[in-house]
């Protein structure tokens, strides 16, 4: 995990933060890139062992303004 975590500036992946839920076996990552292929290769080595679930989001702020036309 650390080592994948090192590469994600060198991919262009800014991680916002990070949590995990021990119990569950699951960690949560909150990151920022332009393209959702480099959240794919970052998660990559987490593939050889299990599974990642990606969501793209944006702020709501931005989305609200481009809806109302401001």
């Amino acid at each position: 995990f650390g080592k994948m975590m090192s590469s994600a500036e060198q991919l262009g992946v800014k991680l916002v933060g990070a949590w995990v839920d021990a119990p569950a076996h699951t960690v949560y990552l909150v990151v920022e890139t332009d393209s959702v292929q480099k959240i794919e290769e970052l998660l990559a080595p987490v593939f050889k062992i299990g599974y990642a679930e990606t969501r793209a989001v944006s702020d709501a702020a931005s989305v609200l303004k481009r809806r109302v036309g401001e």
